[in-house]
């Protein structure tokens, strides 16, 4: 079976424009907690308040917090990418979701390495002290998990949201998740923020590379590996891509 020949949920260049604004984001974050700035100071203020160890609302917090564990939104992703690409007979939508849960580990990992920010219960929020706070990886899987979820149904099931029910669909999630990890002082406002950003990008590269990848190379792979049957003639090949 063919594919559904549905535009992409991005726009291109809203795509570009939303990735150039995320990857500010993060720049921003990153010089304002080096320098000590005011997110860095609202971070401290927030891990202040948050509750206790002992609290009773620790434990019921604890499951909208490991929404966004990778044992949870990896295997999800899997399984409903796996479920589309048995419906066209492809494992594309499998590649690419693995292509996504790869580098969004790969990304927050070398972050975490490599800024080395503390944890909220030891009271410090510097990066470059050893710790594995910034970003939060738990933000950085959900975010990703619903926006790659809708590029999939969106290439392979024709369904189209609009800009606001897209923007719901990646808010709502990943807020209740941010709001218990905050709550609980298992990250600082600044990680989950930048973990959302990271995420995102991470779907937004995936997406566009799959774009590309169509326009290069469609026609030059088995049939079912990467891709779907390979259009019969030059009007399809364009309905297609």
């Amino acid at each position: 079976m063919r594919e559904v020949a549905e535009p992409h949920p991005f726009r291109v260049p809203t795509r570009y424009a939303l990735a150039r604004l995320l990857i500010g984001l993060l720049a921003i974050i990153f010089v304002d907690l080096w320098l000590g700035g005011p997110l860095r100071h609202l971070d401290v203020e927030l891990a202040d308040r948050s509750i206790a160890l002992d609290s009773p609302w620790r434990g019921p917090l604890l499951i909208p917090d490991g929404v966004g564990l990778r044992a949870i939104t990896a295997p999800a992703l899997v399984l409903i990418s796996g479920g589309l690409g048995w419906r066209i007979r492809s494992w594309r939508p499998v590649v690419l979701a693995l292509s996504a849960i790869l580098l969004v580990n790969l990304t927050v990992g070398f972050m975490k390495l490599g800024f080395g920010r503390g944890l909220p219960r030891h009271g410090n929020p510097e990066l470059f002290i050893g710790g594995v706070m910034w970003p939060s990886g738990h933000a950085a899987n959900i975010s990703m998990t619903m926006a790659m979820l809708i590029f999939l149904f969106s290439r392979y099931r024709g369904i189209i949201l609009s800009p606001r029910a897209k923007g719901l669909a990646i808010a709502v999630p990943t807020s209740i998740m941010c709001s218990a990890s905050l709550i609980c002082a298992y990250h600082w406002l600044s990680d989950l923020i930048a973990g959302v950003a990271v995420g995102l990008l991470v779907a937004l590269t995936v997406s566009g590379l799959d774009d590309r990848y169509r326009l290069l190379s469609a026609a030059r792979l088995p049939d079912g590996w990467l891709r779907s049957a390979v259009p019969d003639d030059a009007s399809e090949r364009s309905a297609v891509v």
